[in-house]
C-alpha cells in the first residue's frame, strides 16, 4: 500500500495514514510542502507587513477600528486583532 501513494497528493498521503509511513512518504510530503512555503512566503511577508501598517494607524486609545472590509480590536493586554468582513472576491467601496 506504501507503494501506491508514491507521487500521491498531500489528500491522498493524509487518507492513508498520514506522514509517518515510508521514508518516500516523506520526502514526497516534504517536497510538497516545501514548494507551498516558498510559493506562498511573499504573500506571508506582505500580510505581515499590512498588519504591521494597519496597526500603527490605529489609534492607541481605540477598542475598535472598522473600514474598506476590515475590523482591529484591541484586546485588554493592548495586542490587535483582525478580521476580514467581507467575503474574499466582494471589494469594499473606497470613498
Amino acid at each position: 500500500m506504501r507503494d501506491e501513494l508514491i507521487g500521491a497528493s498531500l489528500g491522498a498521503i493524509r487518507k492513508h495514514g498520514g506522514l509517518r509511513g515510508s521514508r518516500r512518504i516523506r520526502r514526497v510530503a516534504w517536497a510538497e510542502f516545501a514548494g507551498i512555503f516558498a510559493r506562498t512566503r511573499a504573500a506571508y511577508l506582505e500580510h505581515e507587513q499590512a498588519k504591521t501598517e494597519l496597526k500603527s494607524l490605529m489609534p492607541h486609545d481605540a477598542k475598535e477600528a472598522i473600514g474598506h472590509g476590515v475590523r482591529a480590536k484591541r484586546s485588554k493586554s493592548g495586542a490587535v486583532s483582525f478580521d476580514l468582513l467581507v467575503q474574499e472576491g466582494s471589494h469594499a467601496a473606497v470613498e
